[in-house]
């Protein structure tokens, strides 16, 4: 008999990676709204050792390279202490910038 679909452990990874996903969300969502900033979009990218969390957020006027700096900052000492990602990763927080996709 022929398996069609995708294997369980592909399916337990992705919902796995789906509520890190939410829960990084959840709190970059917190942090933008107390540096100011609105949130656009939390992505992980990759896995393993090769893992990017990007974040990206933006303000009316635009956001500078010091809006990203404390953002990352303050975002990266509460995901030390919740430690929602098991794994190592890159975390880059940036504004959207012209080429990024409209959400």
């Amino acid at each position: 008999m022929k398996r069609v679909g995708l294997p369980h452990s592909f399916i337990l990874v992705a919902m796995k990676t789906n509520a890190t996903k939410q829960k990084v969300y959840e709190l970059a969502l917190q942090v933008a709204e107390d540096e100011g900033l609105e949130l656009v979009s939390v992505d992980i990218l990759g896995t393993g050792k090769r893992t990017i969390l990007k974040v990206i957020v933006d303000k009316e006027g635009g956001v500078t390279v010091g809006d990203c700096e404390k953002m990352s900052r303050h975002l990266e000492a509460i995901l030390d202490v919740e430690d929602p990602i098991k794994w190592p990763y890159v975390l880059e927080v940036s504004s959207p910038g012209l080429d990024t996709p409209l959400v």
